[in-house]
């Protein structure tokens, strides 16, 4: 049995710790690795998961933070048999048209933002695009979505955390997205509500 990453309730821990620390350091440099959890770890697959636990580890090493990793108990460890691998080449251009070293700058960020905002009901259909609003792009390369949800609403996938069903329907509304906001590209979309009154 090969360690892949902690479950998602460890990892997420793990990240707490991490943040906080850098934080507390004053916060220099990318902040660390988003862990695959929530909607995260229903959307990626093995090898996604087993690289961004191997990026967390980079960081917390290049951070000197390594030493604050909690013991990681067989209950909150994610095992397969053996390391998985990609069925594709990840760096070859004519099957995945990503350019790894590709960050959009400051104004196509704020471009697309202002897009995704202007053309949001046309993008998305209903009811989606009436209990949803995108928010933001972040992280290092802007490849994550941040958009405002009714809590109250639930979309065709099950839950706003987590895909229990219909797992095409988030993939229909993930490629809406991507199709319209070329050449930028999201991989992750995180789901934020407005706090109670």
């Amino acid at each position: 049995m090969v360690f892949i990453c902690p479950e998602p309730g460890m990892w997420y821990q793990i990240y707490n710790i991490l943040e906080k620390a850098w934080e507390d350091k004053g916060a220099k440099g990318t902040p660390p690795p988003i862990p695959l959890i929530l909607a995260g770890w229903n959307i990626s697959d093995d090898y996604q998961k087993y690289n961004r636990w191997k990026d967390t580890i980079i960081w917390a090493q290049e951070n000197n933070f390594i030493h604050l990793f909690p013991k990681i108990l067989e209950k909150d460890s994610y095992y397969l048999d053996e390391i998985p691998e990609r069925d594709w080449p990840i760096n070859n251009s004519k099957d995945c048209d990503f350019d790894p070293k590709f960050k959009p700058t400051k104004e196509q960020v704020n471009e697309t933002m202002d897009r995704l905002l202007d053309k949001w009901s046309q993008i998305i259909s209903p009811p989606l695009n009436e209990i949803t609003i995108p928010l933001k792009l972040t992280g290092p390369k802007k490849r994550r979505l941040v958009i405002l949800a009714e809590p109250e609403e639930e979309p065709p996938w099950g839950s706003w955390n987590a895909i229990t069903q219909n797992s095409r329907s988030f993939t229909r509304f993930r490629k809406a997205i991507n199709d319209f906001i070329k050449p930028l590209e999201i991989d992750h979309i995180d789901f934020e509500f407005r706090p109670k009154e």
